[in-house]
């Protein structure tokens, strides 16, 4: 089943997201960075902010799985057979040593 937020619902999420960060005080700030640069949630329903508080409810109550035992060796090997170019050493430096640091 494939099934995607609607944009509603999608706003209710942020705006959980965004209570739940303030109550942490992330940024070190007791969350008043948080709380002021947090988007407007404007036509967010109560109804709304309940139903996706109920399915956040319900998934923290589903057990959590342990990774399996071959979780290190699995990463590895996928990492071994990445296509993708190594960066080390390919890109340029980012600072011009000829140019002031002010």
């Amino acid at each position: 089943m494939n099934m995607k937020l609607r944009e509603a619902d999608a706003r209710a999420v942020d705006l959980l997201l965004d209570r739940a960060a303030s109550a942490q005080g992330n940024g070190g700030n007791g969350g008043m960075f948080t709380a002021m640069v947090a988007p407007s949630h404007a036509g967010v329903s109560n109804d709304q902010v309940a139903a996706v508080e109920k399915v956040l409810h319900l998934l923290d109550a589903m057990p959590a799985q342990d990774p399996g035992q071959d979780l290190l060796s699995r990463t590895l090997a996928h990492i071994d057979n990445s296509t993708a170019a190594p960066l080390r050493g390919s890109n340029p430096a980012l600072i011009d040593a000829g140019r002031p640091v002010a």
